[in-house]
């Protein structure tokens, strides 16, 4: 993927959330008084668009996609515009909470992502995708803010060990996670000098660096980190969760080569999950609380998601009137040689 695609999907995942201003007439809804812009909406919507029909074809869009009747173009917009709605109840809770310079925070993640892409690039992209820097800089301070005022929600909820044993027992099929490294190898003599390698002394994390044909964990001297179980290939996911900590693997063949794993932790008990488990349920109330601000607000739609808003078919056209037209090669014929003639080569 090229940095253009990074970009342009790293503002996607911006483009969740609403910005300010916008009377509403050009609001696509309305949040205890606070406009969504329809802007905001057709920018998101551009680009979830444009990924559906580069995958499926123009045609997905009017296709039947649920029990309501509703097509899968009708689907997107709901969904888009429920997202949009559900932020602006949290930017509206946290207008008023201390959350620090979000100014600043805002500013170092522009920065970021310029430095990243290239001045150039980043407002190539801005460019294509309709919308000023000022424009964007609002909605990635949106997005710094409803995550700053999650964080601190959710430090303040007070998790009883009830709870957290409740959620262990209730979840206990996924609490069962192990942590590995492993060195991956083209051949089974290789893996046997390996393996005699480490029986000599040698760091198994200087060799996985060295040898192991895996580049995303070679890197890291082979660490996988903890997975859950069923998370890796059957023959490598049976030696890891039957082996003890510390146990080493005979040569293991996968359709990827193979392996010679290290076991080096398991993770099984309720202590061992207790931070992931408070995380989860503080996240779980923090939502519960932000969907009970959502049914107590006032929220007016101003938009009609059943078909295509007339902003999106202009965009359109635009874009089809600006796409640059392919030259066709004119045909040339060569005239035979007359008789007795040869011809050049």
């Amino acid at each position: 993927m090229n940095k253009k695609k990074i970009l342009i999907t790293m503002m996607a995942f911006a483009l969740l959330l609403t910005g300010c201003g916008g009377g509403k007439s050009g609001a696509v809804a309305t949040v205890d008084g606070v406009d969504i812009p329809q802007e905001t909406f057709d920018l998101y919507y551009k680009i979830q668009r444009e990924s559906l029909v580069s995958q499926m074809g123009e045609e997905a869009l009017e296709q039947q996609n649920d029990k309501l009747g509703r097509t899968t173009g009708e689907v997107v917009r709901t969904n888009i515009l429920d997202n949009l709605i559900s932020n602006q109840v949290v930017l509206n809770a946290a207008k008023d909470a201390d959350l620090g310079d979000i100014d600043a925070i805002t500013d170092e993640q522009i920065a970021t992502e310029k430095e990243y892409s290239g001045e150039e690039q980043f407002a190539t992209t801005l460019e294509s995708l309709g919308i000023s820097e000022e424009q964007y800089k609002s909605i990635i301070k949106d997005n710094i803010t409803i995550t700053e005022f999650r964080n601190k929600k959710m430090a303040e909820y007070e998790i009883s060990d009830e709870e957290i044993q409740k959620f262990f027992e209730e979840n206990q099929d996924y609490m069962n996670e192990a942590e590995a490294r492993h060195i991956l190898v083209e051949t089974e003599e290789e893996a046997n000098n390996v393996l005699k390698r480490l029986e000599n002394g040698e760091d198994f994390a200087e060799l996985a660096m060295e040898l192991s044909q895996d580049p995303g964990s070679a890197v890291q001297g082979g660490d996988l980190g903890y997975f859950a179980q069923g998370a890796m290939v059957e023959e490598f996911d049976t030696f890891v969760f039957g082996a003890e900590v510390g146990e080493v693997s005979e040569p293991i063949q996968t359709q990827f080569g193979f392996h010679i794993i290290e076991v080096t932790g398991k993770k099984s008990s309720v202590e061992d999950f207790k931070d992931d488990i408070v995380k989860a349920l503080q996240g779980q109330k923090f939502l519960e609380e932000m969907e009970a601000l959502e049914k107590k607000a006032k929220v007016q739609k101003h938009i009609d998601l059943s078909k295509e808003p007339e902003s999106i078919k202009k965009y359109l056209e635009e874009q089809k009137a600006n796409a640059p037209v392919e030259e066709v090669p004119e045909e040339t014929t060569e005239e035979a040689p007359a008789e007795g003639e040869t011809k050049k080569p």
